[in-house]
C-alpha cells in the first residue's frame, strides 16, 4: 500500500489552500503522531507563507524553524496563521524561559531543545506549549522524560543508532512519541521504525535555501510515501 494521493493534490493546487493530505495508517501509537517533521532553517520571509502550504498540502504536519535563525520568530508567526489547526508550528533551538515567550507570543505550539532543560520544559507546559528537547543516551531520555517533556528528540541520531533508540523506548512508557533527527536518509526508514521510532526530523533531504516550493512539495510526497512503504514492509505486504 502506498500513500493515498488526492485528485486535487499537487504543486498547481492554489496558495493557501490545504487539500486532501496522505493518511497514514493508525496501526500503533508510534505512527498517531507526526512521521515527518520539516526542519526548515533560512527561510526568506517573502517565501514562508507558500511553503507552509506547499507543505502542509504535501502531508507534512508539522514545521520546525530554529530561533537560531534572525527570521524565526517571524516566520513562525506567518505559517502558523497559515497553517492553522491543519500543521504543528515548532520553534526550534529553545535554550531559556524568554526563547519560550518569544515563541508562544509568535504562535508556535510546540518547542523543541538540543537538550534537556527543565525550567524550559515546565514554562512551556504554564503556556501550554508542547516540548520536544533532545537526547542522546537513556539517561537523558529518562531525565526529560522525568521533567514533563511532551515528546523525545533523538539527536544527532546518525551517532547514535537504532540501537540506542530501542534502549530508550524499552524504558519508556509505550506510545511515548521519540523523533529521530540528524543524519537520516529513506534507507534508513526501516531499521529506525523497527527500534520503535515515531518519526523523523529531516531538514536537508526536504528543503534547502533556494528551492521551489513546487519542488519539496515533491520531496515531501515522496518521503512520506517512503515512510508508508517502509511501515508496509513491516506489516508483511
Amino acid at each position: 500500500m502506498t500513500l493515498r494521493m488526492s485528485r486535487q493534490d499537487g504543486p498547481g493546487a492554489p496558495v493557501g489552500a490545504v487539500l486532501g493530505r496522505p493518511a497514514l495508517p493508525q496501526r500503533d501509537a508510534r505512527q498517531a503522531g507526526d512521521p515527518i517533521t520539516a526542519v526548515l532553517r533560512n527561510v526568506p520571509q517573502s517565501e514562508a507563507a507558500e511553503l507552509a502550504a506547499m507543505l502542509v498540502d504535501a502531508g507534512i504536519n508539522c514545521i520546525k524553524l530554529p530561533l537560531s535563525d534572525p527570521s524565526a520568530l517571524a516566520n513562525i508567526e506567518t505559517m502558523a496563521h497559515i497553517c492553522g489547526d491543519r500543521a504543528v508550528i515548532a520553534a526550534g533551538s529553545v535554550l531559556t524561559t524568554a526563547d519560550v515567550e518569544r515563541t508562544a507570543r509568535a504562535g508556535a505550539r510546540r518547542v523543541m531543545s538540543p537538550a534537556t532543560d527543565g525550567a524550559v520544559i515546565a514554562h512551556a507546559g504554564k503556556l501550554g506549549l508542547a516540548t520536544c528537547p533532545c537526547a542522546q543516551t537513556v539517561t537523558e531520555a529518562l531525565a526529560a522524560h522525568k521533567a514533563g517533556a511532551s515528546a523525545l528528540g533523538l539527536f544527532p541520531a546518525s551517532a547514535a543508532g537504532p540501537q540506542t533508540l530501542a534502549a530508550i523506548r524499552a524504558l519508556l512508557p509505550a506510545g511515548f512519541p521519540i523523533h529521530a533527527f540528524g543524519g537520516i536518509t529513506p534507507a534508513d526508514f526501516p531499521a529506525w521504525l523497527a527500534a520503535g521510532v515515531t518519526g523523523f526530523g529531516l531538514e536537508g533531504t526536504l528543503y534547502k535555501p533556494g528551492d521551489r516550493s513546487q519542488t519539496v512539495h515533491l520531496r515531501a510526497r515522496i518521503l512520506l510515501t517512503a515512510v508508508q512503504n517502509a511501515l508496509d514492509e513491516m506489516d508483511g505486504g
